[in-house]
């Protein structure tokens, strides 16, 4: 399957383009340059990790939760994710003092659509994360961006976060995606 026609130049070029903005993305987590990292997301952000439910086989397109069930393991706008980074730099914070170090691996980047301005990607993130001397914890989500490209600016309007698990197998989310 090919995505739509991608009009920014030749198909690879922008590919390129997206790539690298998603791994410059995980550079600025990984370095928690947090700050950064807000200038790059819209004021009008939705960061949305729905909550998965065991179902049947035949059940697969009512596997996660919607925006209307009002149950997510994360939903979230621009003040709340700037809330969250101001409680990451805050020295009592407790969830995660100390900091925890991450590790973003990006991978089967797919460019799903480009059209009036706005770019649909899917990729797949790997977050490690390694908390005191013996704590560690792996996540492999599967994620949807909708970007709003113009001109050289970039910014990310919407984050789709599907993890594989009902279950968080981990003490807290106090990690970016």
């Amino acid at each position: 399957m090919r995505p739509q026609t991608l009009d920014r130049g030749t198909d690879g070029d922008f590919y390129r383009q997206v790539c690298e903005c998603l791994y410059q993305e995980a550079w600025l987590l990984d370095e928690a340059h947090f700050e950064q990292w807000l200038m790059w997301l819209s004021p009008e952000i939705r960061y949305w990790m729905p909550t998965r439910f065991v179902r049947k086989s035949t059940e697969f397109d009512r596997e996660y939760s919607t925006y209307d069930d009002g149950v997510a393991f994360l939903d979230e706008d621009y003040e709340a994710l700037r809330m969250r980074v101001e409680k990451m730099r805050h020295r009592m914070s407790w969830t995660d003092n100390p900091s925890s170090r991450t590790i973003h691996a990006i991978s089967n980047v797919q460019v799903e659509s480009v059209a009036d301005g706005r770019c649909v990607i899917r990729s797949v993130s790997t977050v490690d994360r390694s908390r005191f001397a013996n704590q560690s914890d792996r996540w492999v989500v599967r994620r949807v961006d909708t970007v709003n490209i113009e001109e050289d600016d970039w910014k990310l309007e919407e984050r789709r976060i599907y993890y594989p698990s009902p279950v968080l197998e981990s003490s807290n989310l106090a990690i970016l995606f």
